[in-house]
């Protein structure tokens, strides 16, 4: 015999769940990008950045003759213009009807989940077409992210944010590197001192990073030196961070502490909710805008 229930008055979702349902499943995974990406409020469709060179260095003034007059030059301009994206839900009036909730609920979930995933993807695809020359992946300067030849713009000459040539990740490596981040300039020419804060590695190289940050004495052999590029010697602060979404097995890169790597956060993902339609579905759609990119090529050194 069927059991009575009470009839359904109202078969709408609480929005206020489903919305703490997306905002659990949004805050779930971690956001490796907001580590070393400088993460900026964006408050247009798009956000300009302008390279000023500094002054160049001082000259000789003899007595009684005026000072040599200089003007900051201006470099690049880039332009990095918000995205939106989107993902759409559809639920019936069946499954709200028939007070399956739970599972509308994991899939509300599932779609935070996604939007968090999607930054996450958006953000190290930067990374992935550091090397691209494809017009669309280069810099202002015309250069890929990662270039032997980034123009110094106030005062000609080059300098490279990437070996000539890629090396495997290891102790020699990273000597090399750090030498080549000590031939930095800035746009007016000038030497600069430039930090290495953190390498970012893809999963591949979890376990050789965590060698050679993480070793008291140099990894992988039987001498009783220190580990130059350990943690506790403070050359990478923030340590390293691997991430799965690095496409490359064997690509990697530093992030120094100069600006310039940015994530643009236009509108944080929200749960949008439309009303029921003539086919009486629901539809919520997850929404969000952001953009990334790079105005200064000293923000970033990559191998690859």
């Amino acid at each position: 015999m069927a059991i009575n229930r009470p009839l359904l008055t109202n078969m709408y979702l609480d929005a206020t769940i489903a919305e703490d349902h997306f905002t659990d499943g949004y805050n779930y995974p971690s956001k490796q990008y907001r580590e070393f990406f400088d993460i900026v409020d964006s408050a247009y469709s798009s956000e300009t950045y302008q390279e000023v060179g500094g002054f160049g260095l001082h000259s000789v003034k003899p007595e009684g003759v005026n000072a040599a007059l200089s003007h900051p030059n201006q470099g690049p301009q880039t332009i990095i213009q918000n995205l939106a994206y989107a993902q759409g839900y559809e639920i019936t009036h069946e499954a709200l009807a028939d007070n399956r909730y739970k599972r509308v609920l994991d899939q509300i979930t599932d779609l935070g989940k996604s939007a968090a995933q999607t930054q996450e993807a958006v953000a190290i695809a930067r990374l992935n077409t550091a090397f691209s020359v494809a017009p669309a992946d280069l810099l202002a300067n015309g250069q890929s992210m990662c270039s032997v030849a980034q123009p110094i713009s106030g005062a000609g000459g080059v300098f490279a944010n990437r070996p000539a040539a890629p090396v495997a990740l290891s102790e020699a490596a990273l000597v090399s590197h750090f030498a080549n981040l000590a031939g930095f300039r800035d746009p007016s020419g000038k030497r600069i001192k430039v930090t290495a804060d953190m390498l970012i590695v893809p999963s591949a190289l979890t376990l050789t990073a965590e060698k050679l940050l993480k070793s008291v004495l140099i990894p992988g052999s039987a001498n009783n030196d220190i580990n130059v590029f350990s943690r506790e010697r403070g050359l990478f602060p923030k340590g390293y961070i691997a991430s799965n979404f690095l496409t490359s097995p064997t690509n990697y890169f530093i992030r120094t502490d100069v600006k310039g790597l940015v994530a643009q956060e236009r509108e944080a993902p929200t749960l949008k909710e439309q009303p029921l339609t003539q086919s009486f579905m629901r539809l919520y759609v997850s929404y969000l805008r952001m953009a990334v990119g790079c105005y200064d090529p000293r923000s970033i050194y990559g191998n690859g």
